[in-house]
C-alpha cells in the first residue's frame, strides 16, 4: 500500500487511543453497513432509551404490512470477548442493558450489534487509489423474550452466534421480517 506523499514517514497510532475512538470506528463501520443496505440511521437524541441508533427503511410491495420499517440498536465495540468457539462469543452485559433488550413490550425491535476490532487501529482500515476496506465484524443479536436475571445479579453473559453477521443482506433481511410481521 503506497501512502500519500504527505503521509510517508508518519506511523500509524499503535492502539486505539480509548474506547471514544472504538466508539466512532464502531459506529462508522455501522453507518457503512447501513448506506449498503439502502437504509436510512439516525442518532436519538437525546439517548434515553439506550437506543444508539434507529436503522430504516422503506419497503412496497404486497408482502409488506408496514411500509417503513425500524430497528432500535445498542451498538458496543470490543477488542477481544472472554471467550469463542466456531460458532459463537460471550459478550458481558449488564443488568439495565440485558432488561432493556430482552423487552417485549416496544414498537421497534432492539438489537444490539457488537463490532469486534482489533486492539491495533492500522488494521481495520486498508486503502489504495481503488477502494477502502474495513476489517473485523459487526454481530447482532436479540434478546427480545428472555428471561429476566435472578434479583440482585448485575451482569450477564449473553452468547452471540457468528452466523448472525450484520452484512448490508443481513440487515435489509431483519427490516423485511419487521416489515411482514405486523
Amino acid at each position: 500500500m503506497r501512502l500519500h506523499p504527505k503521509m510517508e514517514g508518519i506511523s500509524p497510532p499503535s492502539h486505539f487511543a480509548s474506547t471514544l475512538h472504538q466508539e466512532i470506528f464502531g459506529n462508522s463501520f455501522l453507518m457503512a453497513v447501513a448506506a449498503l443496505a439502502d437504509c436510512s440511521i439516525a442518532k436519538p437524541e437525546p439517548d434515553r432509551l439506550k437506543t444508539d441508533f434507529t436503522i430504516g427503511t422503506h419497503l412496497e410491495g404486497p408482502d409488506f404490512t408496514l411500509h417503513d420499517p425500524q430497528l432500535n440498536v445498542q451498538v458496543k465495540t470490543c477488542t477481544s470477548v472472554p471467550s469463542e468457539d466456531d460458532h459463537e462469543f460471550a459478550y458481558a452485559v449488564d443488568r439495565a442493558l440485558y432488561d432493556f433488550l430482552r423487552d417485549e413490550q416496544i414498537g421497534n425491535p432492539r438489537f444490539l450489534i457488537v463490532i469486534r476490532i482489533p486492539a491495533h487501529p492500522e488494521f481495520p482500515l486498508v486503502q489504495d487509489q481503488v477502494k477502502t476496506t474495513l476489517s473485523h465484524a459487526p454481530f447482532y443479536c436479540s434478546l427480545r423474550g428472555e428471561a429476566p436475571l435472578p434479583e440482585g445479579q448485575a451482569t450477564t453473559t449473553i452468547r452471540i452466534p457468528k452466523a448472525n453477521l450484520l452484512t448490508p443482506i443481513a440487515l435489509r433481511s431483519l427490516l423485511e421480517e419487521r416489515g411482514r410481521r405486523l
